[in-house]
């Protein structure tokens, strides 16, 4: 896997910064349980989907639990010891592996991810293998007390057998 930036993977980073930055500026703001029903595409692409978890992990359920509130009423939670199968499968660093990942729809999706970036995945539909956010953001289920994290969304974008992963703060 080569680390060298050509034009393409600045064409990406511009891309991945269009369509999550936006969603940054307009109020990217974590698990906020108050939040209304998410919209009808990120509700469709998460319907169907799984969740898999360790069984060892308590805020997973409670992340499940708050997508469920805001109006996803299919996702499948699986806890498995050997819960990295699903990240490696997606091609998702093990530098960012979390708890859980929710695969759906041709999608990796790591951590507990504001719902406002689950909205503009699905109603964009860009060419990445998943989102990440690195860190365990403040106030996430079973982990109130947590640190404040970056506030950065991590697209990952799948070409051929390269992966590269962009990092980018969202405002």
């Amino acid at each position: 896997m080569s680390s060298q930036w050509t034009r393409r993977h600045a064409l990406q980073v511009g891309g991945a910064i269009g369509i999550f930055g936006v969603a940054g500026c307009l109020g990217l703001s974590g698990t906020d349980t108050n939040s209304p029903t998410l919209n009808q595409a990120a509700i469709t692409l998460l319907n169907g989907g799984t969740l898999v978890t360790s069984p060892s992990c308590p805020c997973c359920h409670g992340y499940a639990d708050i997508l469920t509130e805001r109006g996803v009423d299919r996702l499948d939670i699986v806890e498995q010891k050997n819960y990295a199968e699903p990240k490696q499968r997606a091609g998702i660093p093990r530098e960012l592996w979390a708890c859980h990942t929710i695969t759906t729809e041709g999608y990796a999706l790591e951590r507990h991810l504001p719902v406002e970036a689950i909205e503009k995945l699905a109603i964009e539909r860009p060419a990445i293998i998943g989102v990440v956010l690195p860190g365990m953001p403040a106030g996430s289920p079973e982990w109130e007390e947590a640190l404040p994290m970056s506030s950065s969304c991590t697209p990952s974008s799948k070409m051929g057998q390269r992966v590269s992963i962009f990092i980018f703060d969202v405002c």
